[in-house]
C-alpha cells in the first residue's frame, strides 16, 4: 500500500515539475525588447524588428513604418503567401468593429492580384525589410478623411514555415494622433465654402439633372448647347433624378473636392482645393 502512495506521489512531483518548468522554455525562447520607438521580438532563430518615426502625431502628418525579419540561424526558413502581390510583411492598423487597413507603399490602397500560392525563402545570415506609410486617411470612399484624435495600434505580422510546422510572429506598435489646433475648418465647412463659390455653383446647376431636361406634349428632351436631343421615358426619369457625384480628400492641409457627372456639357468635373487653416480657395479646376 506504501509503495502504491510513494508511487502516486512520484508521478504528481514529476507532472508538477513538468507544468513549473514549461512556461520556462516558451518564455527562454520568445523575448521581447522596446527601445525608443522600436520594438524587437525575437523567436529562435527569427527576429522581429518594427519601428515608427515618432510616438505622436498631428492630424494629416504622415506615419512612416519599418519592418524587418532577421534570419539569424544557419538554414533558410520558408513561407508562403497566397498571391505573388502579398507582402512579406503584414503591416496593418487596427480599426473599430475589428476591421484591418492594410498598407502598402501608398498608404491604404491595394491591387488586386492573382490566386496564385507564391513560395518563397528567407536565406539562412539574412534579412527582409519593409517600408510603408499611413497618411492617417481612412478608406470611407468616397472620403478620404483624417483619422480622428487617439490610440490606434499598427500591428506587423510574419509567418513562415519550420519543419513542416506553421509558426508567425507578432507585434504590436501603439502611436497617438494629438490632433491639430491649426486646423480650424472641418469637412463640413470645406463644403459649405465649396458649395458657396460662383464657378461651383455654375458648374454644379448646369450639370443637375433636373436643369438638363425639358418636357413638351409628354415628350422627353435633353438639352445641349447644340440644341435638344430626343430621350426615352425611363432616361428622361433616370436623368431627371441624378445629382453630381463628390468625392472628399484631405491631405497636407488642403481639403480637396472634386465633382462630377454622366450629364451636361464638358467639363464633366470640377476640383476645389481649400486651406483647412484658413478656409481660403485655393484653386478651383475645370
Amino acid at each position: 500500500m506504501k509503495k502504491l502512495q510513494y508511487l502516486i506521489l512520484f508521478l504528481f512531483l514529476v507532472i508538477f515539475a513538468a507544468c513549473e518548468t514549461q512556461p520556462n522554455q516558451v518564455q527562454q525562447n520568445l523575448t521581447q525588447v522596446t527601445v525608443n520607438n522600436t520594438k524587437i521580438k525575437s523567436f529562435e532563430d527569427i527576429k522581429l524588428k518594427v519601428s515608427t518615426d515618432k510616438k505622436e502625431y498631428l492630424t494629416g502628418e504622415i506615419v512612416k513604418i519599418t519592418a524587418e525579419v532577421i534570419n539569424s540561424g544557419e538554414n533558410a526558413v520558408n513561407f508562403q503567401r497566397p498571391t505573388p502581390c502579398e507582402p512579406d510583411i503584414y503591416i496593418y492598423i487596427d480599426l473599430r468593429n475589428y476591421n484591418r487597413l492594410y498598407l502598402n507603399k501608398q498608404g491604404y490602397t491595394e491591387k488586386m492580384c492573382i490566386q496564385s500560392v507564391d513560395n518563397r525563402l528567407l536565406p539562412a545570415k539574412n534579412s527582409i525589410k519593409r517600408k510603408v506609410v499611413w497618411n492617417q486617411m481612412l478608406p470611407s470612399i468616397p472620403e478620404r478623411i483624417p483619422a480622428n484624435p487617439g490610440e490606434y495600434t499598427i500591428t506587423t505580422l510574419f509567418s513562415y514555415q519550420k519543419n513542416g510546422v506553421s509558426e508567425e510572429i507578432k507585434l504590436f506598435n501603439t502611436i497617438t494622433i494629438t490632433g491639430n489646433k491649426s486646423l480650424s475648418i472641418s469637412k463640413e465647412k470645406a463644403l459649405e465654402i465649396a458649395y458657396g463659390n460662383q464657378k461651383i455653383i455654375s458648374w454644379y446647376n448646369s450639370h443637375l439633372g433636373k436643369n438638363l431636361v425639358v418636357e413638351e406634349f409628354g415628350k422627353y428632351y435633353l438639352l445641349s448647347k447644340s440644341g435638344r436631343d430626343r430621350i426615352t421615358n425611363s432616361s428622361a426619369e433616370t436623368i431627371l433624378l441624378s445629382e453630381p457625384k463628390k468625392e472628399i480628400f484631405f491631405n497636407n492641409n488642403v481639403w480637396e473636392i472634386t465633382m462630377w457627372s454622366e450629364y451636361g456639357e464638358k467639363p464633366r468635373t470640377i476640383s476645389i482645393k481649400i486651406s483647412a487653416k484658413t478656409g481660403k480657395i485655393i484653386d478651383v479646376i475645370e
